[in-house]
């Protein structure tokens, strides 16, 4: 599937295209609903007691660091107001920057066989799209949208997410 902004589609006859026939659904409806399966998949692990998978190895520095970077980002959060907007903006960025360089050290902490180690409650707290999508693209392998048939079927029914291997 191809993005032209709003929407993803996937033309059988466009250039590339791996899909049988032709799809049509709105980028934030999916985008959406694929958040909505990751999280349910890891609310329902945490309340059975599994994990994502086992930690080879101690990644408490690393989700230190993040609790770090997320206090830190908090700080200049309440610092609005009362410094000079544009420095404001710019401290805020940085912030940010660090939360997302933190969140990404911790999935890049992978197993051997390439599944991410984290947590429903990284995933709450997960403060940007850039680090959820970091978790989503760790955990899905594939989205599969079939078509639309009648005007207004829920992307629900629609839609088949493919988990990778050991995820």
């Amino acid at each position: 599937m191809t993005s032209d902004g709003d929407r993803y589609r996937c033309n059988p006859r466009g250039r590339g295209a791996s899909c049988a026939s032709r799809s049509l659904v709105g980028r934030e409806r999916l985008d959406d609903h694929v958040l909505l399966v990751v999280d349910r998949l890891l609310q329902d692990e945490a309340l059975n007691g599994k994990a994502r998978a086992p930690k080879a190895h101690d990644t408490r520095p690393l989700e230190r660091a993040i609790k770090d970077a997320r206090s830190a980002y908090a700080e200049v959060e309440a610092l609005r107001g009362t410094i000079n907007a544009a420095a404001w903006a710019v401290a805020l960025g940085a912030a940010q920057d660090d939360v997302d360089a933190a969140e990404a050290a911790l999935l890049d902490a992978r197993d051997d066989d390439g599944a991410v180690r984290f947590t429903a409650e990284m995933w709450e707290a997960a403060t940007s799209v850039v680090g959820q999508r970091r978790m989503v693209a760790g955990l899905v392998d594939r989205v599969t949208v079939s078509p639309g048939g009648k005007k207004g079927r829920p992307v629900a029914d629609r839609v088949e997410v493919a988990w990778r291997a050991g995820a």
